[in-house]
């Protein structure tokens, strides 16, 4: 049920940044920045992961073609006339996650605009609150599957892919004819296992994924955002540098960890463990295999309307103590396991009156009240914004 309107705020930030950018270097006029917010999916949720993503792909193809057929008017070399290259970045929100990380599955990164040759090359791929693993058993308070069932048939197509009600289904049938089921038959099972939706996302520099932690989302919960497992023993490298500490401003604090590309897992659901947790170790692993950099977002100062007599220990206090019993790599980096993240990030001390980290994450802005209530998170989001802007300047001077 979202729209364009909520990240309204994330948009001007990226502007901002823009400006600033220009004003420093002087020089973006032959590489101009575009930011596009885009609006296909507003009003239309309820028709599924697939449909949502297919529209996304078309607009933002149809977008940068009308963009190179008016530029090129403006452009007096013939080289330039007929081939066009630009780097693109992508920043979804929620479910708006899930749609782009189909997009690219159906999205040309090669394509004619007229007589122009349009080549995209992948920057930045970010999430903010995504349900990477759906929501199947990863709701705030666990629900049995009964109820799960009832949820997802309230919120269409969507809430069946997210409930990932079509793997329930192939289990049942498969197991009246006497068959056994992959675990495969569902849509976010496939997105995070398959070569299809898998090499397409590789290819950008970046994956960037902004998630709650400390039980301050409602919507979306911290390991299917975080793509983490108690089970997993991914290693996340705790990452100390200007970007983290860049971060950690106003009411927010975040933690930032990194994930090593490596190659994809094989045969991870032959384990001793049940079907379903054997299903979401293997998403978690072979996501984990493209690289991420992972950043959990400590936002209870901010929230308002929680409890503010919470007991709330600081964030380096709690680091520090599992740093002390982590892993140390080589270069004496602080490893930590996707199960020491779980026991980590995924509680509080105590449960908030209203868990709005959803909101506060990306400065939600659709209405005025919204505004207000998560304009603690904007500090944070316009750092954000500085970071991806940067990269997307490197682009230009590569």
């Amino acid at each position: 049920m979202g729209c364009a309107d909520e990240l309204s705020f994330l948009e001007e930030a990226l502007n901002e940044a823009v400006a600033e950018e220009k004003e420093e270097r002087g020089d973006l006029e032959q590489a101009p920045i575009i930011i596009h917010g885009v609006k296909c999916n507003n009003t239309s949720t309820f028709d599924g992961i697939a449909a949502g993503g297919g529209r996304l792909a078309d607009e933002v193809q149809g977008f940068v073609s009308a963009y190179v057929e008016e530029r090129r008017g403006e452009v007096n070399d013939a080289l330039a006339e007929t081939e066009y290259n630009a780097s693109i970045s992508f920043f979804g929100y929620s479910l708006g996650g899930m749609y782009s990380r189909y997009a690219l599955s159906v999205l040309p990164f090669e394509f004619s605009a007229g007589s122009t040759n349009v080549k995209l090359h992948p920057m930045d791929f970010c999430t903010a609150a995504t349900p990477h693993l759906g929501i199947a058993a990863h709701t705030y308070f666990i629900l049995p599957r009964c109820m799960e069932y009832m949820f997802a048939y309230l919120f269409g197509k969507t809430g069946k892919d997210l409930f990932r009600l079509e793997r329930q289904k192939g289990k049942k049938w498969g197991s009246c004819l006497g068959k056994k089921s992959d675990g495969a038959s569902d849509l976010i099972f496939a997105m995070a296992t398959q070569d299809k939706y898998l090499r397409p996302l590789a290819k950008f520099r970046r994956r960037i994924s902004f998630i709650n932690a400390f039980g301050t989302d409602l919507q979306v919960p911290t390991a299917t955002a975080g793509m983490i497992s108690k089970f997993s023993d991914s290693p996340h490298r705790l990452v100390e540098d200007e970007m983290s500490d860049r971060l950690n401003v106003g009411d927010i604090e975040a933690l930032v960890f990194d994930t090593v590309p490596c190659d994809p897992p094989n045969n991870l659901q032959s384990g001793s463990m049940s079907g379903k947790n054997d299903e979401t170790l293997t998403m978690t692993k072979s996501l984990d295999s493209l690289g991420w950099t992972k950043v959990f977002v400590d936002c209870r100062k901010g929230m308002k309307g929680s409890v503010r007599c919470i007991c709330r220990r600081p964030r380096r206090e709690m680091v520090s103590s599992y740093v002390s019993k982590s892993r140390r790599n080589a270069t004496s980096d602080a490893i930590f396991l996707s199960s020491d993240l779980c026991k980590l990030l995924e509680s509080s001390e105590h449960l908030h009156c209203l868990p709005t980290g959803h909101f506060v994450l990306v400065a939600w802005s659709k209405t005025q009240a919204g505004a207000q209530m998560s304009e603690p998170g904007r500090p944070f989001v316009r750092e954000a914004a500085r970071e991806l802007i940067c990269d997307a300047i490197e682009f230009s001077y590569c």
